[in-house]
């Protein structure tokens, strides 16, 4: 089956994706800008989106189900875990925060199994007709 449409309209298109693709590119490698953080959650996937106050984290075990948290980051950039006390993680993305408390948990547990996730990203759609 043949496209109908002029040669031209094509072209837009496909400029449109590269112009497109082009800005995602430049949005998501200039971070350090100061985006607005509303902006960086449309634009960046949750797990390499800086922690910031306010967000909330699911620390678990994989390896010991007594290890399951859900923890809010505190106004000075902080979270407070059993057995682990105070840690920072203001500013850090989701793997390094995991590799932080992997660490941290090893002085517990001989295979601590730490993963962490964002809470919001287990929320649910409503979809409606």
């Amino acid at each position: 089956m043949t496209d109908a449409r002029p040669r031209w309209q094509m072209s837009l298109q496909t400029m449109f994706l590269l112009v497109f693709t082009f800005a995602l590119g430049f949005v998501t490698r200039n971070l350090a800008s100061g985006l607005h953080p509303f902006v960086m959650k449309l634009v960046l996937p949750s797990s390499i989106t800086p922690i910031a106050p306010g967000d909330e984290l699911i620390v678990e075990s994989v390896t010991d189900e007594t290890v399951k948290y859900r923890v809010a980051v505190l106004s000075d950039g902080t979270i407070r875990l059993p057995h682990v006390g105070t840690v920072s993680v203001s500013g850090q993305d989701i793997d390094s925060v995991q590799n932080t408390l992997e660490k941290a948990y090893a002085k517990f547990l001989a295979a601590p199994g730490i993963q962490v996730c964002r809470a919001d990203a287990f929320q649910s759609l409503q979809v409606t007709e």
